[in-house]
């Protein structure tokens, strides 16, 4: 995954007299995309010519003649020329539907319609299709139209529908949708762009299998902004994103509480850099920031008010008034509903946590701390485990697996074996509308707890 160390030596480069041609950034890491657009771009063109050499265009609409007639014209002023194109259309394939669409419900979960439009949008072109052709559409039927299987796991949910309604009442602008990277093939293998004129291009995904893509990478410079849930060195890569950023504003973080926050916003590395900033303004004009600083003003996401429950309810039965306070002061923030999923799947990881332990795989008694459980522990697992469990184990957040493991100590096998089976019970009592989650989600807080006595399902 490429950072802001690859960023910064681009510019490097730039400034000492060494600029491509042509540059291209793309992946699901928004803020980085932007940040080497942005710096290459100021890099590129000195800010006394910019009002006069720099061209920006529309990605999603520009035609191909009119991108090529941009960068073939000469600069209005002595020195360097560049055209920039943010959100580039040419470099998608109906391949990159699957990120797109990713990328388009976590927007939505965010309650950001308009980007999560923007990003389906693009899906929806790619399979020639707007949003009054796609009315009524679920995950599988928009499959078959793109010509591939989505994974209903990552992508599926009542978002998509709810986005569509949207999209077809609002009268959303559609991006082009047909394929015309050939055409601005055919003028960059031309010669386009002359020299002194730079071309740079940002996406939010990359087919890089397409011909198009092929010459850039020959021809100029290109970064792939993965994010960090699908790569391998997301992990390390926000890690050193956030000692970055945090050297740069100034600020020091101790390392449990980076850990927490890498945890809880690694995965969007804008995100994190926002939070940063909440958390900069907060604590000013202190600049150590602490675990209590990202209690108070941060986001943390919603599994850390789970694992704050489920600290509650590995007390005990002697707990189990204070697990239901608890419990009642985090339905006053959020659905009911989505406490129960979180919940469930919560619980379900500590099963599997002390399902290992029980059998020998891991020793809960010398996890020692989070580095050297990253460094020896969690690869000898790996090793040992089934392939299969192993995979799974490995897309986990290791800082949130190894909290896991912490807080399966507090539970029993047969405490959690007894959630597991109230669990499915509770699901049906649910489909069949025989019950409500936020009663069930007591019963299943006092199950927890160990108090005994008949279930109401």
């Amino acid at each position: 995954m490429a950072g802001l160390q690859e960023i910064e030596g681009l510019v490097k480069e730039i400034k000492a007299g060494k600029a491509a041609p042509i540059y291209l950034f793309f992946g699901d890491q928004d803020y980085l995309v932007k940040q080497a657009y942005d710096r290459v771009l100021e890099a590129l063109v000195p800010e006394e010519l910019r009002a006069f050499n720099l061209e920006q265009m529309d990605g999603q609409r520009c035609e191909p003649a009119q991108l090529l007639e941009a960068v073939n014209t000469l600069p209005m002023m002595p020195g360097p020329k560049a055209v920039g194109v943010p959100e580039c259309r040419f470099f998608l394939s109906r391949s990159s539907s699957a990120d797109l669409l990713a990328k388009a419900r976590e927007r939505w979960e965010q309650k950001d319609p308009a980007a999560a439009l923007r990003q389906l949008g693009k899906v929806l072109a790619l399979a020639e299709l707007d949003f009054a052709g796609a009315a009524g559409f679920d995950l599988e039927r928009l499959g078959l139209a793109l010509g591939s299987e989505l994974d209903d796991a990552k992508l599926g949910g009542d978002w998509l529908a709810q986005a569509l309604a949207q999209g077809l009442a609002s009268d959303f602008p559609m991006p082009k949708g047909a394929d015309d990277s050939q055409d601005l093939l055919d003028g960059l293998e031309a010669g386009a762009p002359p020299a002194g004129v730079h071309l740079v291009l940002a996406a939010p995904s990359a087919d890089s299998r397409k011909r198009l893509f092929k010459l850039v990478e020959s021809r100029g410079k290109v970064l792939d902004f993965k994010g960090a849930e699908r790569n391998k060195g997301g992990d390390a890569a926000a890690g050193v994103f956030i000692k970055s950023l945090l050297a740069q504003r100034g600020l020091t973080m101790d390392v449990e509480t980076g850990r927490r926050a890498l945890a809880a916003y690694g995965h969007d590395l804008g995100l994190l850099a926002r939070e940063i900033d909440k958390l900069a303004a907060y604590a000013h004009p202190r600049i150590a920031l602490s675990q209590d600083d990202l209690e108070a003003v941060g986001s943390p996401r919603p599994e850390e008010e789970v694992w704050a429950l489920l600290r509650a309810l590995g007390d005990g039965e002697r707990k189990a008034a204070e697990a239901l306070a608890v419990l009642a002061r985090q339905l006053e923030r959020q659905p009911p509903e989505k406490l129960f999923g979180l919940m469930s799947s919560e619980l379900r990881s500590l099963y599997q946590c002390r399902c290992m332990a029980e059998e020998g795989l891991v020793s809960l008694k010398s996890l020692g701390n989070y580095g050297d459980f990253k460094a020896r522990t969690l690869p000898a697992l790996l090793k040992a485990l089934p392939p299969g469990l192993a995979e799974g184990v490995k897309r986990k957040n290791p800082y949130a697996f190894y909290q896991g493991l912490l807080r399966c100590r507090e539970f029993s096998l047969e405490r959690l074996s007894g959630c597991l089976a109230f669990l499915f019970e509770a699901e049906k009592a649910m489909k069949t509308g025989s019950r409500e989650c936020a009663g069930l989600l007591e019963e299943l807080v006092l199950k927890a707890c160990g108090v005994r006595g008949e279930a109401l399902i």
